[in-house]
């Protein structure tokens, strides 16, 4: 019997303590509601960060930029053999080649299950790969490596593939180009006045009574800075123009690109809450207003969607109307 020792307080000692090994559970792998035990001889884990290293010139190191965790993966080296005894192990079907093979089987399956290992406990992650091994010298015995690797089980649906939008992600986005920019040793006003710009389309996206044709104009005004800026410190053979042609500033040259793109979807995002636009065709001479009163619409957002028509107090007969959907007789 071993020797019981007690602390001061008359509580077992850390001597005394069950080992830890005893209480771990058995490894299994549950996919589709099967469950597969199986014995493990070794457990890899593997893990870290996403660093992009950034290098700058005349500077020692580089700049360390994360995008947060890698995936966890695991390699666990595991046997497979009839003559283990372990009472947590048994099933239905024997060790080897049964419910090895059904093992293996679970890769076609491509999907997400439930990992148990004995020092990690539960965890949702793919079976990726496999090596199996068998030799003369042990008979009706295969050694498998898995590798699992940790799935977040993001859900993708129509929302995952939505651009970003230009309210939430434009001024963001020019604090980034700009510091990739100030990275390279570009420095212009233009870049301040990018960022004044970016505020402006910003605003204009989220006031309630901002005027589409203002989004458009600021829109376009903030896609012209973008050029100038890129015109700039884009010139071949002149030292102190011709950042943006080094290798290295590839990042903010397509930073820029990707603000003018935005910044062009400007005007759908500020629309898209609105009903969809029809041609509404007129059959007498009528103003715009008698149009919004004949609908129920505001008359200067019919006015802000028909900026080409001259005269909104007299349009003739037969002339298309932008007007939001409706079950009017005359909407098309």
């Amino acid at each position: 019997m071993p020797f019981e020792s007690k602390n001061a307080k008359g509580q077992p000692s850390i001597d005394e303590e069950p080992e830890i090994f005893a209480r771990y559970a058995v490894a299994s792998w549950t996919i589709l509601g099967d469950e597969i035990r199986f014995p493990v001889l070794t457990i890899g884990e593997e893990g870290g960060l996403r660093v992009v290293r950034r290098q700058r010139p005349y500077r020692k190191g580089a700049k360390l930029d994360s995008t947060g965790p890698k995936e966890i993966a695991w390699d666990v080296d595991t046997i497979w053999s009839n003559v283990i005894e372990e009472p947590d192990l048994k099933q239905g079907n024997v060790l080897y080649p049964a419910r090895l093979h059904a093992m293996l089987a679970t890769v076609d399956l491509d999907q997400t299950g439930t990992l148990v290992l004995p020092t990690r406990g539960p965890i949702r992650c793919k079976l990726e790969t496999y090596h199996r091994q068998e030799s003369f010298e042990e008979r009706d015995t295969a050694r498998v490596r898995f590798t699992f690797v940790e799935d977040n089980e993001d859900k993708v649906d129509a929302n995952s593939f939505q651009a970003p939008s230009v309210r939430a992600t434009i001024r963001r986005g020019v604090d980034e180009t700009n510091f990739s920019l100030e990275s390279t040793g570009s420095f212009s006003d233009l870049m301040r006045q990018m960022e004044d710009a970016a505020d402006q389309l910003q605003d204009a996206i989220a006031a309630p009574g901002e005027l589409v044709q203002d989004v458009d104009q600021k829109a376009a005004r903030f896609i012209r800075i973008v050029d100038n800026v890129v015109n700039q410190f884009n010139v071949s053979e002149q030292f102190g123009r011709d950042r943006l042609n080094d290798p290295e500033s590839h990042a903010a040259y397509r930073q820029a690109m990707i603000l003018k793109d935005r910044a062009a979807t400007a005007v759908d995002e500020k629309t898209s809450s609105l009903p969809r636009i029809v041609n509404f065709i007129t059959t007498h001479t009528v103003s715009i207003f008698d149009i919004a009163v004949e609908l129920g619409q505001d008359p200067s957002q019919l006015m802000d969607l028909n900026n080409r028509i001259e005269d909104f107090l007299a349009i003739e007969v037969g002339v298309p109307v932008r007007v939001f959907e409706t079950l009017g007789p005359n909407a098309q």
